[in-house]
């Protein structure tokens, strides 16, 4: 829930505020006005999985709305970038998808602790057959690159 709420306030914030527009979502607002840095992570009080879901659909529809409005060369304002805080839309698109790629990976990495899957998928997972001590192996190999011996 946290990550679909940061999503949601992130896209909103880049997608609809750095172009000059009011993000109309109260809920989106309230975070983004929030004292702590972290509330975008934070689900207010009550908060369900739907309403997060309900929130994030609710973006998607807003930005693109913004998004058929604009061109890719289009001015934007990051206010809180020090570098580049004059950009464009194009730039924040590439942005996002890192952004949103980056917090896929996490999502997959809690999945795999939850359900102990590992790979692309059961049929096929893409991963080496290897036994539980060859895999001890390879991470005490990887142990050793990463201490530099």
């Amino acid at each position: 829930m946290g990550l679909l709420l940061h999503l949601a306030v992130t896209e909103s914030q880049y997608f609809i505020s750095c172009l000059g527009r009011e993000i109309e979502n109260a809920v989106i607002r309230h975070v983004i006005e929030a004292e702590d840095a972290q509330a975008d992570f934070l689900p207010p009080p009550g908060m369900t999985l739907e309403d997060a879901v309900r929130i994030y659909r609710q973006t998607i529809v807003a930005v693109d709305a913004v998004l058929d409005e604009v061109e890719l060369n289009s001015p934007a304002v990051v206010e809180w970038w020090i570098k580049h805080r004059h950009t464009t839309v194009e730039r924040l698109l590439v942005h996002m998808i890192a952004e949103s790629h980056r917090h896929a990976g996490h999502l997959d990495i809690v999945r795999e602790q939850l359900d102990g899957f590992v790979g692309l998928r059961p049929s096929a997972p893409n991963i080496p057959d290897l036994t539980p001590d060859q895999w001890e192996e390879q991470n005490l190999r990887l142990k050793e690159l990463a201490d530099g011996h």
